[in-house]
């Protein structure tokens, strides 16, 4: 999964040269652990907040399942982060402003209420990668994060929703180069 990060990272933003190594190695890009359980709503303005520790870029949000289903309508039989037919995806990562820094609008076209579909990302997975590379999200140590269901972020057709998920998260830093 990171390497195909890493590869859109060269492709999208044209960088040339060395485009990072895996977290095993001391490489440009390494998943640091920032919470071990995070949980969001689907409806109520209840986003999970994530606590940076860390002052840096990020390039990627790694969201990691550990409990709960979201559901779209009461008959829906509940996913981790979308609905329908299992393709389309509704999670969001927003600043205190309720900017969405991930996924980038340069990787998806938001529909109504914050649905995308995300190539090779079922709304069922036990991962959810969110990244932009052309433009890293600057954090400084003490800030927030906000995990957001989609449709709670815009209040969009929400009244029907119900649920929430757990999380863990990792964060991808881009470090300064040396």
């Amino acid at each position: 999964m990171l390497l195909v990060i890493l590869l859109s990272f060269v492709l999208v933003c044209n960088v040339a040269g060395d485009a990072g190594q895996d977290s095993n190695s001391s490489g440009l890009f390494q998943w640091e652990p920032i919470s071990n359980k995070v949980c969001f709503h689907a409806k109520g303005d209840l986003p999970g907040i994530i606590y940076m520790h860390k002052t840096g870029f990020i390039v990627a949000i790694k969201l990691v399942y550990r409990s709960g289903a979201m559901k779209c309508v009461a008959t829906d039989t509940g996913s981790n982060w979308g609905c329908d037919d299992n393709t389309k995806i509704n999670v969001v990562v927003a600043d205190s402003k309720k900017e969405i820094l991930f996924p980038s609008k340069q990787q998806v076209t938001f529909a109504a209420g914050n649905w995308y579909t995300l190539p090779g990302t079922m709304s069922v997975d036990e991962e959810l990668v969110l990244n932009d590379f052309c433009s890293p999200a600057y954090v400084s140590n003490g800030d927030h994060l906000f995990i957001w269901w989609g449709e709670d972020h815009n209040n969009y057709s929400e009244g029907d929703n119900s649920g929430h998920v757990c999380v863990k998260v990792y964060a991808l830093f881009q470090e300064a180069q040396r």
